[in-house]
């Protein structure tokens, strides 16, 4: 009994060693498989975004580029790209790369494939917390107290004198002059890129209208449009000694887009909601005047979650009335945008000292324009003070249609 006690023992521990062995083995296959199958798929997803990144530079040097890929040879696999417009009133557009790749598991040969989707929308200027083609005929410099908070770009030289402060990236298509020569040492915290060439919109303005002609409201054949935002509603009329007409902006504007046709508009008030004022020259007006201060309902300053946007698109200028109700401070909340003008103030050179512009948002202007005089003391004696600040949310928004940079942001990629 013994003898057979310990056979039936080692042939118990040569069973229990098999499958063991076995188990091992199968454990080892399997890892292995999951291994080669992990590698498979990573290759697959690289070849995607080899397509993706190759369609990104061709949409990034033309933006009307539609044609896309078709089944080219990448890392042993092919990518196609296609190209979609997703909404064509806002421009968004989008990229799909998709991976083909064979590979083996164990004895067998699958195919691979994997989906990149990256979405754009179109730049627009109101990115920009300041913009110039001209910065004027006579220099004017960006000096030590200076502070630019969000992106800037100029077609101009940037003058710099001193140690004016940039937060944001900064570009400039002329380079940088500096007026003191090494003694100056501006501060470029976001960056700074010369040869940067962003020209102005000239169809901007005519774009506006074009949108306020389809579910937008257009004022035609006034020589003066009085605009008095009061929150969700807007108070009209065409003469300063006239009554009022009232409108529900959601219903007088669906699409958020105002327009003044060849006339002057004169605006003030409470805007609630996102719109965007145009307002054209034809033979005459084309300039938008500040009455009192522009401002939102809900100030993004104290409240980051609140959604008003406002924005305004001239032909011309964009001028601070010289008034009562402007002699002491004035507040403008928008981006501002002057298409062949200046962002400039009424009799800045006579009229009194009258406080800070306080702007929370940005200037696009052509030339750039002049709201205040330095006097030998270096403090304004005429005019405004600046105090300009960035909003921040117009780095990912943008007043309802408002013109565009011919270039495109990316919004979303998918893996």
């Amino acid at each position: 009994m013994g003898g057979k006690a310990l056979l039936f023992v080692v042939l118990g521990f040569s069973l229990t060693f098999l499958l063991i062995g076995q188990n091992f083995n199968r454990v080892t296959l399997k890892a292995t498989d999951n291994m080669t199958n992990y590698a498979n798929s990573e290759i697959s997803h690289d070849i995607a975004s080899t397509g993706a990144n190759i369609a990104c530079n061709a949409f990034y040097l033309d933006p009307t580029w539609t044609t896309g890929y078709s089944n080219v040879s990448c890392q042993g696999g092919t990518f196609t790209v296609t190209v979609q417009t997703l909404d064509a009133v806002k421009l968004i557009k989008s990229i799909t790369s998709i991976s083909s790749f064979q590979g083996f598991t164990g004895y067998s040969l699958n195919t691979y494939h994997d989906t990149i989707i990256v979405t754009f929308q179109p730049s627009r200027f109101s990115r920009y917390a300041y913009y110039s083609t001209s910065e004027g005929g006579s220099p004017i410099y960006w000096a030590t107290g200076d502070t630019v908070k969000g992106p800037l770009q100029t077609q101009d030289y940037l003058r710099v004198s001193g140690n004016p402060v940039f937060l944001g990236m900064v570009g400039t298509k002329l380079g940088v002059v500096n007026k003191n020569g090494s003694a100056d040492h501006p501060q470029f915290l976001g960056g700074l890129m010369t040869g940067s060439n962003v020209p102005i919109n000239a169809s901007g303005v005519s774009s506006v209208e074009s949108f306020a002609l389809t579910n937008g409201f257009e004022f035609s054949g006034h020589d003066t449009v009085y605009l008095n935002f009061q929150g969700d509603s807007l108070k009209y009329r065409y003469a300063w000694n006239t009554k009022d007409t009232t409108k529900k902006l959601s219903t007088m504007v669906p699409n958020g887009v105002l327009f003044v046709k060849g006339g002057t508009a004169r605006i003030k008030g409470v805007v609630k909601g996102q719109y965007t004022l145009g307002c054209s020259y034809v033979s005459k007006g084309g300039s938008v005047y500040l009455d009192s201060s522009i401002a939102y309902q809900t100030n993004p300053v104290s409240n980051p979650s609140s959604t008003d946007i406002f924005g305004v698109v001239t032909q011309n200028n964009f001028v601070i009335t010289d008034n009562k109700a402007n002699n002491n401070n004035v507040t403008i909340q928008g981006s501002i945008y002057c298409q062949t003008g200046s962002f400039t103030a009424e009799n800045y050179t006579t009229r009194a000292y009258d406080g800070y512009i306080n702007l929370l948002g940005g200037i696009v202007q052509a030339v750039r324009g002049a709201v205040g005089i330095i006097g030998g003391s270096g403090n304004i004696t005429n005019g405004f003070s600046k105090s300009y600040s960035y909003d921040r949310r117009f780095m990912f928004s943008a007043p309802p249609n408002f013109p565009n940079t011919g270039s495109y942001n990316v919004i979303s990629w998918y893996e």
